[in-house]
């Protein structure tokens, strides 16, 4: 017996899959193939065979006044980080690095990345999270003007 609330998750996951599909394609980019990888709060889609994640805002968009402007921040600061650490996925370049809006639903556009069987587990997240928090402010020189 299902849920009432499964066919709802299963349509905003279709719609999600659609609205990313239908920007790849708008902007020449092969995704007859793409998949989800993960729905929640947001819905990820690998718009396959292109090496391409679109995160699709659906639960966290009530969040945000500007959806717009909260991800073109996004993409700025994941643009910024990926220059700076590997920590850090940068957008794809294969689309113009911004926010799209498709039937109403707002998203960002990745690189994809495979998942490294050999990550480090979560507990070492810590550690990545100190990393990435150099990498967004400028070295301190010691002595001398600057």
């Amino acid at each position: 017996m299902s849920r009432p609330h499964e066919a709802a998750d299963k349509a905003r996951e279709a719609s999600s899959l659609a609205a990313a599909q239908a920007v790849a394609r708008e902007h020449g980019v092969a995704c007859d193939e793409a998949v989800l990888i993960a729905a929640g709060s947001n819905v990820l889609v690998h718009l396959k065979p292109a090496p391409v994640v679109a995160r699709v805002m659906t639960g966290t968009a009530v969040l945000h006044d500007d959806p717009e402007q909260w991800l073109a921040r996004e993409v700025a600061v994941g643009a910024f980080l990926a220059e700076r650490t590997d920590l850090a996925v940068p957008p794809t370049d294969l689309l113009p690095p911004r926010p799209y809006e498709q039937d109403g639903l707002w998203m960002t556009l990745w690189k994809f990345v495979p998942h490294d069987e050999r990550a480090p587990p979560p507990a070492l997240s810590a550690r990545n999270g100190r990393a990435v928090g150099r990498a967004r402010r400028p070295p301190v020189r010691s002595g001398g003007s600057t």
